[in-house]
């Protein structure tokens, strides 16, 4: 059987009642209160900062962009920004368009049923459709300018 007694304590509501009066609001001339706030560094309290957000991943994050100026034959030039690993957009004659990579059996393609660009190393052409011809080369031996 276990007994539970209840023991008085001589401090218990004199010090109950000094605990609350410490965090009473004091009456100040003019009809404002203050809150008292205790020094929390005596009472061995070390304030904690407030933790720094965490950053969230975009939720849209944008492929890498290598641009690549490249100078041709008859002083034509060819700019190839690649997009990600499958999209190349090529900017001729003032005109940008957007070429998805094809299937190549030498080198990197890229076609979108009109231009296809055409990339080996650090060289490439420029084809278009032809008017009697499959194809036409419309900037030829290309290579890439250093960056």
């Amino acid at each position: 059987m276990i007994r539970v007694t209840r023991e008085k304590s001589r401090f218990g509501l004199p010090l109950a009642l000094l605990t609350l009066s410490a965090c009473a609001p004091v009456m100040q001339p003019g009809g404002q209160a203050v809150i008292p706030v205790p020094d929390n560094s005596s009472a061995g309290i070390t304030p904690v900062p407030f933790p720094q957000p965490i950053p969230f991943p975009n939720p849209n994050p944008q492929p890498p962009v290598n641009t690549v100026n490249y100078a041709c034959e008859g002083g034509q030039s060819v700019t190839v920004s690649y997009v990600g690993a499958n999209v190349a957009q090529v900017t001729w004659q003032g005109t940008t368009s957007t070429l998805n990579q094809a299937q190549s059996a030498s080198g990197v393609r890229y076609s979108n049923g009109f231009y296809t660009w055409v990339t080996k190393g650090n060289q490439g052409f420029l084809t278009q459709p032809g008017l009697t011809q499959d194809s036409i080369i419309v900037a030829n031996n290309c290579v890439a300018r250093p960056s």
